[in-house]
């Protein structure tokens, strides 16, 4: 009796799998973004705005080696798990975008040592009334020259997004979108 070992080759997935796989891995991704929004706002309930300074390497990756008080582990876990990439300054950049999206309350700022050395990134809960001054950011740029006061807030003809109504344009802002005023 002869002893042969025939390699088989796998099959190729059907589009049904595919798409299966893809509905998995956006589950998990999504599942991975409300676990950073949990995780940051929980540190905003023991103080008012929470910041992290991440070293870089020469490359502008993260430096991950270094000392853990400079650069706790749990971001980045979340931008490695919410996005299965490099630790890069654009994968923190997206991972907040999708923080934001997922909580519009958090409002977040960034920081660049020059010398590119770091980057800092803070958070903190926005709390915006009726009667602030905000300014509304879309795409990067300012949509308005000066800041506006907020009058009023409603949901979106779909219920998906909070408007923020401004002084002198009943179209409303998603509140992703709309950023206070410097004092």
């Amino acid at each position: 009796m002869e002893n042969s070992t025939e390699m088989i080759a796998p099959e190729p997935k059907s589009e049904t799998a595919k798409k299966a796989d893809a509905a998995i891995e956006a589950t998990n991704h999504r599942k991975s973004t409300e676990a950073g929004a949990e995780w940051l706002l929980q540190m905003l309930e023991k103080k008012p705005s929470y910041s992290e300074r991440i070293p870089l390497k020469r490359d502008q990756s993260f430096d991950v080696i270094g000392d853990a008080t400079e650069f706790p582990l749990s971001t980045a876990q979340l931008i490695r798990s919410a996005h299965d990439m490099e630790l890069t300054q654009k994968g923190l950049y997206d991972l907040t975008e999708e923080i934001s999206h997922l909580n519009p309350n958090l409002q977040f700022s960034f920081k660049r040592d020059p010398g590119g050395k770091w980057i800092e990134y803070s958070v903190e809960k926005k709390n915006l009334k009726v009667g602030d001054e905000a300014i509304w950011e879309s795409g990067g740029q300012l949509q308005f020259k000066k800041p506006r006061k907020i009058v009023a807030f409603q949901a979106s003809p779909d219920n998906k997004t909070q408007l923020v109504i401004f002084e002198g344009d009943p179209t409303g802002v998603p509140l992703e979108e709309v950023l206070r005023a410097k004092e």
